[in-house]
C-alpha cells in the first residue's frame, strides 16, 4: 500500500490519512476470484464493514466502490434516536 502526503484526520486515533485519498494497492487472490484489500483504517474512515452493501460503478477507466447509505432523512432520524438513548440521563435532567 502507497499513501501520498499524510494528514491526520481523526486526531489521537493513530491514523493518517491522504487529504485526496489517493492510495495505491494490488489485487489479492481470493479463491478463484481477485479483490481489493481495504485496510482497517479505510473501513473506519467510510464507517464500513464486512456486511455493508456497496455499490460498484465504473466509466469504463475508473472503478468506484461506495457505500449504499439510507436516506439521508433516515440516517439523521437514526443518528437522533442513538444520541437519546446514549445521553438519556442528561437530557431528562436538562427537561426539568
Amino acid at each position: 500500500m502507497l499513501w501520498g502526503p499524510r494528514v491526520d484526520v481523526a486526531p489521537g486515533s493513530g491514523y493518517n490519512f491522504v487529504r485526496t485519498n489517493h492510495m495505491v494497492k494490488k489485487l489479492s487472490r481470493i479463491g478463484n476470484s481477485l479483490g481489493v484489500i481495504l485496510d482497517r483504517p479505510v473501513l473506519e474512515l467510510l464507517q464500513i464493514d464486512e456486511n455493508t452493501p456497496l455499490e460498484i460503478t465504473t466509466d469504463g477507466d475508473v472503478l468506484m466502490l461506495r457505500p449504499v447509505r439510507g436516506d439521508k432523512k433516515d440516517r439523521v432520524r437514526a443518528s437522533a434516536a442513538k444520541m437519546v438513548k446514549a445521553h438519556a440521563k442528561t437530557l431528562a435532567k436538562l427537561a426539568k
